[in-house]
């Protein structure tokens, strides 16, 4: 509980992080429609 706290406060106290944080969650959408994709062909062609 006490390592959440100081956490918050270095995340707010760097801008570059929200960005790093923005790009981040691009990547993982992006990643996760690739499965999606993958996902729905080998379910169709099964």
């Amino acid at each position: 509980m006490s390592s959440k706290p100081g956490l918050s406060c270095t995340a707010a106290a760097t801008p570059a992080g929200e960005q790093q944080q923005e790009l981040l969650n691009q990547k993982l959408r992006d990643h996760v429609q690739k499965i999606m994709e993958k996902a729905c062909e080998t379910y169709v062609l099964s």
